[in-house]
């Protein structure tokens, strides 16, 4: 007799891995409820703790992060809120009430920023990994190109067919290249979440200079990571190290 296909212990597994996930996405909504009946009775903070709980679970989306933004802004934690709309907009570029909210919060800071061009956005959400395949896919078809074409065995009717697929790999790649670049720094923005704000020292010691001070909402770029502190660059060109617990990075890492 034939052994099932699917022997009891791995139906078990699967069944319960089905059950764990059902159970998530029911937590995950539970969450979401609890955190919009806390903001429509003006308990921010529990709202913004609900929606948090949410998204630690793996509830993420643009609406959530949305909803985050707006509990955070009406509890008195603007630096959070840009923090969420910033993300609401990296899931959803074309979110219009994060992008006016998101406008209203950084008003209310007066924080520095600098503008993110609208191409860096495909690139982060790409990610580096189908980036560099692109880039590398690219290469080769330039240089396969670039060989059959000037070949000794060749087709005269085929040159410039194959010349033009070649200039096309050049292209692909050196987007691919450019995107690299810009998606590396999109990803290194950070915003400062800390209420009072935060100094940009110096040097990694609380006993340094200031080299500039930053208010709740102001947006770095992370250059170096340190376990107690962040690198930064800021508007304008300067550079410190910030304390790691007064920023958090608008596209957390491993997304």
């Amino acid at each position: 007799m034939n052994a099932p296909f699917l022997s009891a212990p791995l139906i078990r597994s699967l069944c319960a891995l089905g059950a764990s996930l059902c159970l998530a996405g029911v937590l995950h909504a539970g969450d979401f409820e609890t955190g919009n009946a806390a903001y429509e009775a003006g308990k921010f903070s529990e709202a913004a703790a609900a929606y948090e709980s949410a998204a630690k679970a793996g509830a993420i989306g643009a609406n959530l992060s949305f909803n985050l933004g707006n509990a955070y802004f009406r509890a008195g934690n603007p630096g959070r809120a840009v923090l969420h709309y910033e993300r609401a907009l990296a899931l959803e570029p074309g979110h219009p009430e994060a992008a006016a909210n998101l406008g209203h919060a950084l008003r209310a800071t007066r924080a520095p920023r600098e503008a993110v061009p609208g191409w860096l956005v495909p690139a982060t959400r790409l990610g580096g990994d189908r980036l560099t395949l692109l880039a590398c896919a690219g290469a080769w078809i330039a240089f396969a190109g670039a060989v059959l074409a000037f070949g000794p065995v060749r087709r005269r009717t085929a040159g410039f067919s194959l010349l033009g697929a070649g200039a096309l790999g050049a292209i692909l790649a050196l987007t691919m290249f450019v995107l690299l670049d810009g998606g590396a720094k999109n990803s290194a923005r950070a915003i400062i979440v800390a209420k009072e704000g935060a100094k940009a020292l110096y040097a990694p010691a609380e006993t340094s200079r200031t080299a500039a001070t930053l208010p709740a909402g102001a947006e770095v770029r992370v250059l170096q990571d340190r376990i107690s502190w962040q690198y930064v660059e800021i508007p304008g060109g300067i550079r410190g190290w910030v304390p790691a617990t007064a920023l958090e990075r608008v596209i957390p890492r491993g997304r």
